[in-house]
């Protein structure tokens, strides 16, 4: 592998600038690496290499005719996005059936302010049928595959971004999170993740897009093998555009707060889904590593955190946004018993979690006084949180109660681990979800840092001082795929010059 694959997106930046390596090299090199791995992994669904050799071959101009301190700060440097942004040109599918032939006119605005800082798109990523499950998967698209052990999830929703981010096909990309999507595909990849607060990030252009309140739960943010690229890129994508009305969050303020001037609260379990000895580990290492650095350190279970599900299924549906179904029929009429009776004779359009999700939604519509309760949970553990934390707490705790599950049944038993990730959404809660190594099974383990409302600037810090004292992110060995897996679509038959 080339070695500019292994460079991160700063790294990478600064290179390109004092011309010690080309854009055209950079893209060259993180073209051969996803030619040479989606074929196991499918993380890569639709390509846009061509464009991407064009846009290098201007930058590489740019830094020969121009005086550094003009350059945009990410000149010529290559990246990904997750398939339901918006990107001219390129089918917008979000994975469902009935979206395929859906071509994006114009760039979702976070793609359109990554272009602007100088980055170059390579193509867009895997994500579940709706954006609505933890495994990438879709019966458009098929399934991705997990870099460090191909017969495993890489999460969802942003799974395809987090294996190829992983196996080193791009240096850096854009996910989304109502539920843990960004944190958990980095968990189970071993890369670095960032959900911002809500109200920080627009999500114009994205599908499916948010209103109501659920436009403050589902947040946009980065993926990247390194923390301090996470940081880099934050000021690139946050502020207001004028168009989504969520954002309403203050002007970025990144954090260089001394350790002994930072308190931590912890806790590992979260009685929901008990934590894996690997999980467990994971949070006491970091969380030893921060006291050694000088951190105040307390042992502290927020009191309501056991009833984060039943929170975070009720906040959604009482937060004004559209129904699971109107997501996964893109809006159309859906017929929940029809889909069923299709579904074992392999002609239904939906994947079975996704029914099984619709099936859950339409049970609980009745109890609305119900939901109601549980959805002002949230103000209550917000609170909580909010003030045990304080302006310079953060809480560290786990992601995922295990490693990657392996696909299919195995993945749909252990789904309530989403819980540690998803109870933030609905309180708005910046996370930071950082690797800190490898479990004896060679699946990365990782810790997630939260901070209270728009203190994104000082968890991303503690996650990086975190990943600096565990050692972070380690390079996967792509395995081979699954002998009961079918090969994935070449990459051409998903290139921009392929017809979709």
């Amino acid at each position: 592998m080339n070695r500019l694959c292994t460079l991160s997106a700063l790294e990478l930046a600064s290179s390109i600038r004092d011309r010690r390596v080309t854009s055209s090299e950079v893209v060259e090199a993180h073209i051969a690496r996803i030619e040479e791995v989606n074929p196991s992994l499918r993380a890569v669904v639709r390509t846009l290499f061509d464009r991407a050799r064009q846009e290098a071959s201007s930058a590489d101009r740019a830094v020969r005719s121009r005086p550094r301190s003009e350059l945009p700060p990410f000149l010529g440097v290559p990246f990904t996005a997750k398939e339901h942004f918006a990107v001219q040109g390129l089918p917008n599918t979000g994975g469902l059936v009935r979206r395929a032939q859906r071509i994006a006119e114009a760039d979702a605005e976070v793609v359109a302010r990554m272009r602007r800082a100088g980055f170059i798109l390579l193509g867009t990523t895997n994500v579940p049928e709706g954006l609505t499950w933890y495994e990438s998967y879709n019966k458009v698209y098929g399934r991705t595959n997990n870099p460090y052990d191909t017969s495993r999830i890489p999460g969802g929703s942003s799974g395809g971004e987090a294996a190829i981010v992983a196996a080193q096909g791009s240096p850096i990309g854009l996910g989304g999170d109502m539920g843990g999507s960004i944190r958990l595909p980095a968990f189970f990849c071993g890369i670095a993740g960032h959900k911002a607060s809500g109200g920080r990030i627009p999500e114009t252009g994205a599908w499916p897009g948010a209103r109501g309140m659920i436009g403050r739960y589902k947040v946009i943010g980065p993926m990247a093998r390194s923390v301090a690229d996470l940081r880099a890129v934050m000021p690139i994508l946050e502020g207001a555009d004028g168009k989504d009305p969520t954002v309403d969050g203050p002007a970025w303020k990144d954090s260089a707060a001394d350790p002994r001037h930072v308190r931590v609260v912890w806790f590992d379990d979260n009685r929901i889904m008990s934590p894996s000895d690997d999980v467990r580990g994971a949070v006491r290492r970091s969380v030893q590593a921060l006291e050694r650095l000088g951190c105040q350190v307390e042992a502290w279970t927020p009191p309501s955190i056991h009833r984060g599900v039943e929170m975070w299924f009720a906040a959604l549906s009482q937060a004004g946004g559209p129904t699971f179904a109107e997501v996964i029929s893109d809006g159309q009429p859906f017929e929940l018993l029809r889909q069923w009776a299709r579904w074992p004779l392999r002609r239904s359009e939906h994947i079975f979690p996704v029914l099984a999700l619709a099936t859950l939604e339409r049970a609980i519509k009745p109890f609305s006084k119900l939901r109601q309760a549980s959805a002002e949970l949230r103000l209550v553990l917000r609170k909580e949180i909010e003030d045990k934390l304080g302006d310079d707490g953060v809480l560290v705790c786990p992601v995922f109660h295990r490693t990657a599950p392996r696909h299919g049944i195995d993945a749909m038993v252990h789904f309530l681990g989403f819980s540690y990730s998803g109870v933030l959404n609905p309180l708005e809660l910046p996370a930071t979800s950082v690797p800190t190594g490898l479990s004896a099974a060679g699946l990365p383990v990782g810790v997630q840092v939260a901070g209270r409302r728009h203190a994104d600037g000082l968890t991303l810090r503690v996650a990086e001082w975190i990943e600096r004292e565990t050692g972070g992110y380690r390079a996967p060995s792509i395995g081979s795929r699954p002998e009961d897996d079918a090969p994935g679509p070449s990459l051409r038959a998903y290139s921009e010059d392929a017809a979709p």
